[in-house]
């Protein structure tokens, strides 16, 4: 007995598959890429640096606005606050360096007595983010 069977059509959507997962792979590695750095509190723009060397973008720290308001991991804090959070961090980032990124139209004494109060908290190692002068 001989059965004949009819070839069965290739359908469109077979041809579709690929280019969908390639679509779903492309947007994956994109969300994971793009979302390499947290944005701060609110924004600075850092004063220019001659002598620049790139900075752990990813690491947390302190910004200091130009008018005065402080964010410690994008959260905002009061000055009277800024030695129980450096305790905080130094207990759980033992041996790191804390990142300050200051705006650059901030007051140099405002970030004099920030440094001071991390070091009363028993910081002494800080990165003072700056953008490169040649970027301009």
């Amino acid at each position: 007995m001989r059965i004949v069977t009819e070839p069965v059509a290739a359908s469109h959507e077979d041809h579709m598959l690929p280019l969908i997962n390639i679509v779903l792979l492309l947007m994956v590695f994109f969300m994971l890429m793009g979302s390499v750095s947290a944005p701060s509190a609110f924004k600075t723009d850092p004063p220019e640096s001659e002598s620049f060397q790139h900075a752990d973008t990813a690491s947390t720290g302190l910004a200091l606005a130009s008018d005065g308001r402080l964010a410690w991991d994008r959260e905002l804090i009061r000055m009277s606050d800024l030695e129980s959070h450096a305790r905080i961090w130094k207990k759980r980032h033992e041996g790191e360096v804390l990142r300050i990124s200051a705006d650059a139209a901030a007051e140099a004494d405002l970030l004099l007595e920030i440094m001071e109060g991390l070091r009363a908290a028993g910081i002494e190692r800080v990165n003072l983010l700056a953008r490169n002068s040649e970027d301009e």
